[in-house]
């Protein structure tokens, strides 16, 4: 916990300015597309998908090697078969390189398509934030020290061994995108903290 803990403050030394709050997205802006491939190799231009949709959950996530974020890739597949009978595909998105996150991707066998943007193309397209004292404040709340504690008991190998080399943490705080089929964003939830995402229950009860 406490390697953990040195590996996240260390961050402080390159952390970028926080991202203003007004250049966040918001509900009924229409979603900027994109053409990609998933790790697997998959195209996935978001349009078509979109089409193909009710509604897609397109999720914003730290590195594969974030314990919290490993924490909400398990809720997410967990829940999976839930949220695919409510018509909706979950799309997430990872900071981590390709050889590294395809590897975590089949060691926990996520459902769902997952894309890697070491580059940060897509985190900037969505306005993700990047705020140092967010994080800096999450490492002092215990409810989020619990939470990175869980998320470690939950990886299939040790976080580390998902850390590409010369991979720097960073400030980046987590998103969630609900997304209709003529690509407008029903909901643009930008996290508080580091494990704070859209509830799924909202997502299931909404469509009840």
């Amino acid at each position: 916990m406490n390697n953990l803990i040195l590996i996240l403050t260390s961050l402080f030394l390159f952390a970028n300015p926080a991202t203003p709050l007004s250049e966040r997205l918001h509900n009924g802006d229409e979603a900027p597309l994109f053409n990609t491939r998933d790790v697997r190799g998959e195209k996935l231009k978001l349009r078509k998908l979109l089409k193909e949709q009710e509604r897609v959950l397109l999720v914003f996530m730290r590195h594969a090697w974030c314990p919290v974020c490993n924490l909400r890739s398990h809720e997410l597949m967990e829940r999976y078969e839930e949220l695919k009978a409510a018509n909706y595909e979950v799309v997430v998105v990872y900071e981590s390189p390709q050889e590294q996150l395809i590897r975590y991707v089949e060691d926990h066998e996520l459902p769902f398509k997952v894309v890697a943007d070491p580059s940060g193309e897509l985190y900037r397209s969505y306005k993700i934030e990047r705020n140092p004292e967010k994080l800096k404040a999450a490492m002092q709340d215990e409810k989020t020290l619990a939470h990175i504690e869980k998320g470690k008991k939950s990886y299939k190998k040790d976080f580390r061994s998902y850390m590409a080399k010369g991979e720097k943490p960073d400030a980046l705080i987590p998103a969630d995108f609900v997304l209709d089929h003529k690509g407008n964003i029903l909901e643009a939830y930008y996290g508080k903290t580091l494990d704070d995402h859209l509830p799924l229950e909202n997502l299931l009860e909404a469509k009840k």
